[in-house]
């Protein structure tokens, strides 16, 4: 049996992974796509929508609008 510090921490990471997996919709891709187009920055773009700047920047290179580093 695991000690109980480690099952709140396992239920709290459980809780934490499905809120990051939420899937982008169209009109936050058209948000996402516009701003970029506007000249906008990855920490504006993320502060509009809500999401991280992680998040964004992988969207745009999934839309094939990545940035290279």
């Amino acid at each position: 049996k695991n000690p109980e510090w480690l099952d709140e921490k396992i239920e709290q990471d459980k809780k934490r992974s499905s809120k990051t997996k939420t899937v982008y919709s169209k009109t936050e891709d058209k948000t996402i796509l516009k701003l970029f187009f506007e000249g906008k920055t990855i920490v504006e773009i993320s502060e509009v929508i809500g999401r991280t700047e992680k998040s964004v920047r992988m969207r745009l290179y999934r839309l094939n609008y990545g940035l290279k580093k």
